[in-house]
């Protein structure tokens, strides 16, 4: 298939489609990168206060209707600011240089065999793709080619500049902004380069990120808004008491199960009513099948994952004595035995 990869290319009523909508990164950074740094060398900042920056940047986020081209460059360059600054007090250097833009990023299609949960294949798509224009790609790859697909939303894109979604919040803003801006940074380290050895490296350099740009975010948010209270990391639990983490790992582990023992419809079964449980306590899945779980089992710290990595990730953080510490052993990785067996070797308090 195409879309797989194969000795013989045949094109399908599948690959049509998905190029149809498929996400051009090189136009992306045709239209985006010469603009912003034409704006950074020739643009003139206004003349804002910290509060007068405080008010433009969130009116921006809860006030779509009174953007413009001119307050979303100087509310990117008010995030990309603070970042910097919180990069260089975490000692990480200046390079490379944060980049972002505010715009609706790409969705992705990502592939799975239907026996077992495995990340085969992905696509980047346009962003905003509709629901019925999503559930024809799906079904026609399940129909036509008997694989678990799912087209999903994303956060955003490490490209540069970096793609971060433009209506998830101020907060949001900052941590997705910081968590674009690791991959950057880890794209000259050995972690970064092997990103695409395997599935196993793609979530670590994935996790890594994800606590090294929560991290920064936070700070950086705290720093800009001088709020006393941070959002809660979490808001996986419902005011009911249902926790989406728990529950989706329980989910994951009984599809295992149900895979692992040869009963595909039954595992397919199983997750369309879990799905069900899901939007009976607010938690509303379009779908959950297996590429639902191959593409957030990336994420070693979601419910959607059962990697150990997360764990071997968290640890190392605590055993670091800086953000630094944590990055510069981290990025060394190219082998994913190798943070095994220097996480395991580790002996300090997690406390």
């Amino acid at each position: 298939m195409f879309l797989i990869s194969s000795q013989t290319v045949v094109v399908s009523p599948v690959d049509i489609m998905v190029d149809k909508h498929r996400f051009s990164i090189v136009s992306w950074e045709l239209q985006n990168l010469p603009d912003k740094w034409v704006h950074r060398i020739l643009g003139k900042q206004p003349d804002l206060s910290a509060e007068g920056q405080l008010e433009l940047a969130e009116q921006f986020f809860t006030s779509p209707a009174l953007r413009d081209p001119d307050s979303k460059r100087v509310v990117e360059e008010i995030i990309e600011t603070e970042i910097s600054a919180t990069i260089f007090q975490e000692d990480l250097g200046t390079f490379p240089a944060v980049d972002m833009a505010l715009s609706p990023p790409p969705t992705v299609l990502v592939l799975s065999p239907r026996d077992r949960i495995e990340r085969i294949f992905d696509v980047l798509l346009i962003p905003g793709l509709k629901d019925e224009d999503r559930r024809r790609l799906e079904d026609m790859i399940l129909e036509q080619e008997n694989l678990s697909a799912i087209v999903e939303n994303t956060g955003g894109l490490a490209v540069y500049p970096s793609v971060v979604i433009d209506d998830a919040g101020l907060y949001n803003s900052f941590v997705i902004t910081a968590h674009e801006w690791i991959h950057h940074w880890l794209f000259f380290k050995p972690l970064g380069r092997a990103f695409w050895d395997n599935s196993t490296m793609t979530t670590l350099n994935e996790t890594v990120a994800d606590v090294a740009g929560k991290e920064i975010g936070r700070k950086a948010y705290a720093s800009f808004t001088l709020v006393e209270e941070l959002p809660e990391q979490s808001t996986s639990r419902s005011p009911d008491g249902f926790h989406f983490q728990k529950e989706m790992r329980i989910t994951r582990l009984k599809s295992e199960d149900l895979l692992n023992s040869g009963d595909i419809l039954g595992a397919e079964e199983y997750m369309e009513e879990r799905r069900l449980l899901f939007a009976e306590n607010g938690y509303q899945l379009r779908k959950l099948n297996q590429a639902y779980f191959a593409f957030h089992g990336s994420y070693a710290t979601s419910g959607a994952s059962i990697s150990p990595i997360g764990s071997y990730v968290e640890k190392l953080r605590k055993c670091s004595l800086s953000l630094k510490d944590f990055l510069d052993v981290a990025s060394g990785f190219g082998d994913y035995e190798d943070l095994v067996v220097h996480v395991e070797n580790l002996k300090c308090s997690q406390n």
